[in-house]
């Protein structure tokens, strides 16, 4: 090979080495970026899983105070039937408090 030959690659050759470096320097950033970007999916992903438990717990909180309300509603109808009751037998009986 002869020197002007030579002389032709060598900036050839250098500029593919430094395209050659910048490439591998952009795949490890991007490697970098990727593996950021999975680390908060997944902390995404157990904080929405947290979410989903802490609601589906609420809401058997909520329909088991709502079904505690139901029962007190109907006790407490009961016992206003009875005090009408006792009320409207002690009137009869004449036996006002």
């Amino acid at each position: 090979m002869s020197e002007s030959e030579k002389a032709e690659l060598d900036p050839l050759l250098k500029d593919y080495s430094e395209k050659r470096q910048m490439f591998r320097r952009n795949v490890i950033s991007l490697a970098a970026e990727l593996k950021d970007a999975r680390a908060r999916l997944t902390l995404k992903q157990e904080s929405c899983a947290r979410e989903t438990l802490t609601r589906q717990v609420a809401e058997k909180k909520t329909r088991s105070m709502e079904d505690q309300i139901f029962q007190l509603h109907i006790k407490l109808e009961e016992r206003n039937e009875q005090l009408k009751a006792s009320g409207s037998n002690a009137n009869r009986t004449g036996l006002c408090w």
